[in-house]
C-alpha cells in the first residue's frame, strides 16, 4: 500500500497565470495529475526565459467562443446573415483564409450548430482566451517571446497557451506560431 488514493492520480485542469519575457501577459491552461510539481516546472519555465509565474493576469483576457469558418465556403454576407441570426457577435475578416465569428461563451455550440444545419463549413468551434489589448513588440522581443511560448506548449502538461503579444502572421510562419 502506498498510502496514495486513485483520486491522486486523475488528471485535473489547472490555468496557471503570469508575465512572460517583455512583460507579456500569459495564461496557461494545463491539465495535471499534480498541481504542485507542474506549478514548480511552470514556475521554472518563466524564469528561463525572463518571465513570472503568478500575478493576476486573467483580467486581460476575455473568454470568447471563436468559430473558424473557410471563405470559400460562404459569402461573407450570407455569412453575417446567418451567424448574427443565430446568436453571433463579431464577424472578423482580416485572415485571408478564414472567417473567424465570436460569440459568447453559452453561445457557441448553438451558433455552431446552426453553422452546420446551413452545410457552412466550419473548420474549428472553440472556447478561447482572448486577450482585451494587444502588447506590441519589437522584432527581437517577439521573437524571445514566442520561443517562450514554444517552450510552455513543448510542457507535457500544456494544453493551451494564451498571451496578450501581438506577433506578426510573418514571425508565426517561420517559427510555426502557437495558439495564442
Amino acid at each position: 500500500m502506498t498510502g496514495k488514493s486513485d483520486e491522486q492520480d486523475k488528471p485535473e485542469a489547472q490555468q496557471f497565470e503570469g508575465f512572460g519575457p517583455n512583460g507579456v501577459a500569459v495564461l496557461v491552461d494545463c491539465m495535471t495529475t499534480s498541481k504542485r510539481r507542474t506549478s514548480a516546472e511552470l514556475r521554472k519555465l518563466f524564469a528561463e526565459h525572463g518571465g513570472e509565474l503568478g500575478g493576476n493576469v486573467g483580467w486581460k483576457f476575455q473568454a470568447r467562443g471563436v468559430i473558424r469558418v473557410g471563405k470559400g465556403s460562404i459569402s461573407e454576407e450570407t455569412l453575417q446573415a446567418i451567424a448574427r441570426d443565430a446568436g453571433a457577435g463579431e464577424i472578423l475578416t482580416a485572415d485571408p483564409a478564414a472567417y473567424l465569428i465570436l460569440t459568447p461563451p453559452a453561445a457557441l455550440e448553438g451558433v455552431r450548430g446552426v453553422l452546420e444545419d446551413h452545410e457552412v463549413g466550419v473548420l474549428s468551434a472553440d472556447l478561447e482566451q482572448l486577450p482585451l489589448e494587444r502588447v506590441g513588440l519589437e522584432d527581437g522581443a517577439a521573437r524571445k517571446v514566442l520561443g517562450f511560448l514554444h517552450a510552455l506548449e513543448a510542457h507535457a502538461d500544456v494544453k493551451r497557451v494564451w498571451s496578450d503579444a501581438e506577433l506578426s502572421p510573418e514571425l508565426l510562419s517561420d517559427r510555426g506560431g502557437p495558439g495564442a
